[in-house]
């Protein structure tokens, strides 16, 4: 029988949920996994995986008082694995992780994919400090446990901002090594972001780096804007702008083959300085051309003639990069080619999954997680990156 793992997320409808998916895709074929969610009845799964057959154990508990009553209870009930995968450091996930191992001690793995201090001011914080604390879903309780990351049994994080402030191993958004079905590229020239429009993601870069695209037969998809106004008007203004609404995880691939380049346009905040963002590996594993700004880690994945990295916040530069892509399939084609050989190499759930493998199968046997060793994945994270920009 194989041994169970628990998954803890935080939330259902969230893109939290999207990283435990990827620990999830990495095990099941080793462990049993149950994913233990903090959601009501009625809540539904994020959108990308709401195709995906997904049954959560559910729970929900709307404030803080109320947690600590029943967190043992939660715990002896619903999170039943010999090892506990919290996804974040949040109340509803690593907060359920350290109850339940207070109930059955077991290993506790924290898995941390974002700065999530950065999405929200302390200074508010503060001012509602003296009543928030009772919701718990304040944003207190989770500057409480990043501030206690050490009390897990390890750490693995996604990227080098991350690493540098918590430890850990990098553990990136593994995707599957196969390509879906061969699917012609699109007849016109199609330039392609799929992401949630958040103001870090700079969207609004984009729009106008395209428009100076001086090619007419151009255009810009941007999957998973649906109900963004600003973007929606943009659309509206411009004949050769559209926006789709997300599509589950399993479709994107195909969308993404239609794309003659890919753009990431991360604008320069701490929140993306401490991202990798999903969509930057599943381009890369469809050998696709990608354009994306010098934020975070994107620049070292990208490095090597593996894409073209501009300056963040220069619109000007973005757009003549795209133009430049747009019009030599010859470059197009060679950028794919390496971008698609360093995601097998560094990126793939074949190259990922024994990584993992050796947290876990040590935390399972009682002992400390291994020290990342020093294979090309540790050189590639450790080595320093000149700016490439175009």
């Amino acid at each position: 029988m194989k041994p169970r793992i628990s998954i803890l997320c935080h939330t259902l409808a969230g893109n939290a949920l999207g990283r435990a998916w990827v620990f999830h895709e990495l095990l099941r074929d080793d462990f049993e996994i149950e994913l233990v969610v903090s959601a009501r009845g009625g809540d539904g799964v994020w959108k990308p995986l709401a195709q995906s057959g997904l049954s959560p154990r559910r729970w929900f508990i709307r404030t803080w008082p109320g947690f600590r009553w029943r967190a043992p209870q939660i715990a002896r009930e619903l999170v039943t694995g010999e090892l506990i995968i919290a996804i974040k450091p949040r109340l509803h996930s690593y907060g359920l992780g350290l109850a339940a191992r207070r109930e059955r001690p077991r290993p506790l793995l924290l898995d941390v994919d974002d700065w999530e201090l950065g999405f929200f001011s302390p200074w508010s914080d503060v001012a509602v400090a003296p009543l928030s604390w009772l919701s718990a879903a304040s944003n207190l309780h989770t500057r409480w446990y990043f501030r206690r990351t050490s009390l897990a049994d390890a750490v693995t994080v996604s990227t080098t901002f991350l690493a540098r402030r918590l430890g850990g191993t990098c553990i990136p958004h593994a995707r599957p090594e196969s390509l879906p079905p061969e699917r012609a590229a699109s007849p016109h020239p199609l330039v392609m972001f799929a992401g949630t429009p958040r103001p870090h993601k700079g969207l609004s870069d984009l729009v106008q780096a395209f428009r100076a695209v001086s090619l007419p037969e151009a255009r810009l998809c941007i999957i998973g804007a649906e109900n963004d106004r600003e973007l929606g008007l943009a659309a509206e203004s411009d004949r050769r702008i559209q926006i789709e609404a997300s599509v589950p995880i399993e479709a994107l691939p195909e969308r993404l083959a239609r794309a003659w380049v890919v753009v990431i346009p991360q604008r320069d905040a701490v929140v993306s300085r401490a991202q990798l963002p999903a969509k930057l590996i599943d381009a890369m594993a469809l050998g696709k051309a990608i354009v994306a700004t010098d934020v975070g880690d994107m620049g070292r994945w990208l490095s090597a003639d593996c894409g073209r990295i501009v300056p963040p916040g220069d619109a000007n530069r973005l757009g003549a990069a795209i133009e430049a892509l747009l019009v030599d399939a010859e470059q197009r084609a060679r950028l794919g080619a390496n971008a698609r050989a360093r995601f097998l190499e560094l990126a793939s759930e074949r190259a990922v999954r024994p990584r993992l493998l050796a947290i876990i199968e040590a935390l399972l046997s009682g002992r400390r997680a291994p020290s990342p060793s020093a294979d090309a994945m540790e050189r590639f994270y450790a080595a320093e990156r000149p700016f490439e920009g175009t």
